[in-house]
């Protein structure tokens, strides 16, 4: 029995799936835009290569053999399961795709939880995250086909066409229970917990700390020392289970204050000297592009709420 699918087998089953559905060869000959006589030229070619009986005769029509009904069976699954994935590609090839680079704090502790919203909003463009630190200017978005990139850090890029900027403020976040402790003077030393690259370029693992630091100075007047992570949720996580005093970023603190797991350490102690900076390849990127720039700056603006 020669059972290996090729293009001649492949065309002769699709008659057969036909002609069985229909249960006549005539209206298997209409249906597929030939005579009569060629559907029953193929299903006698089909039958002679399988070197099976699939049809019986009867009066006014046909009736499927017991392999013909196993056969049928077993085209229909699959005729249909191509027929569902051709939509699909169909599908994927007309909905636009939105490729967003974004730096992995951010993208981790504030984008995908709102990421939701915009795609129940908008489920015919097609969002795809990628998640990384490196520096990309205008040509390598091109090149390396971003449409949205968000770096975090106190300038953009050169080269880069920025359409909006956010400013995030930072302002130190502290465990209820230790910000007790530092308030009944309990502590006699305290941790400052790092994100040790906040931005690619950044100068030094302490920079965040240093810039807020020169504006505040250190108002716990209790000695500290550092610890160093390479992510800044690493440094909030620490900050919860009351092991130091992180700084926090507006968005990404947001929900962890909500939560009560964190608190601000005081009332207006936050510096505006960081934003976010949202580039696209062109000043005047396509209409869903647009769409999720628009969408992004509301929500970024919605969800620091006030500062502290």
């Amino acid at each position: 029995m020669l059972n290996k699918l090729d293009a001649s087998l492949v065309a002769d089953l699709w008659i057969f799936k036909v002609a069985a559905e229909t249960a006549n060869f005539s209206r298997a000959g209409e249906a597929l835009s030939i005579t009569q006589s060629a559907v029953t030229q193929r299903i006698q070619r089909l039958e002679a290569r399988l070197s099976l009986k699939l049809f019986e005769r009867e009066r006014g029509g046909i009736r499927a053999t017991h392999a013909g009904t196993l056969l049928l069976r077993a085209c229909s699954s699959g005729f249909e399961n191509i027929e569902k994935c051709l939509v699909e590609l169909a599908r994927s090839m007309s909905m636009p795709s939105l490729n967003i680079n974004s730096t992995p704090s951010l993208t981790l502790g504030w984008l995908t939880t709102r990421l939701a919203e915009f795609t129940n909003e908008h489920p015919d463009i097609d969002v795809r995250m990628f998640v990384e630190m490196r520096q990309l200017d205008t040509a390598r978005m091109i090149s390396e086909n971003f449409d949205v990139v968000i770096r975090y850090g106190p300038s953009p890029l050169s080269g880069t066409n920025v359409v909006f900027e956010c400013v995030e403020p930072l302002f130190p976040v502290i465990s209820p229970g230790l910000k007790r402790k530092i308030e009944r003077k309990e502590l006699h030393e305290l941790v400052l917990l790092h994100d040790a690259r906040p931005w690619p370029n950044s100068m030094a693992p302490a920079e965040e700390w240093s810039l807020w630091q020169q504006r505040h100075g250190s108002p716990w007047r209790i000695p500290t020392r550092d610890r160093f992570f390479n992510l800044a949720h690493l440094a909030y996580q620490s900050a919860i289970n009351g092991e130091g005093i992180a700084l926090g970023r507006a968005l990404l603190v947001k929900s962890y204050i909500e939560a009560g797991q964190l608190v601000p350490l005081a009332e207006n102690q936050n510096v505006e000297t960081m934003k976010y900076f949202i580039s696209t390849q062109s000043d005047v990127p396509p209409p869903h592009i647009r769409e999720f720039i628009d969408w992004l700056q509301d929500r970024m603006t919605a969800d620091q709420g006030r500062t502290y």
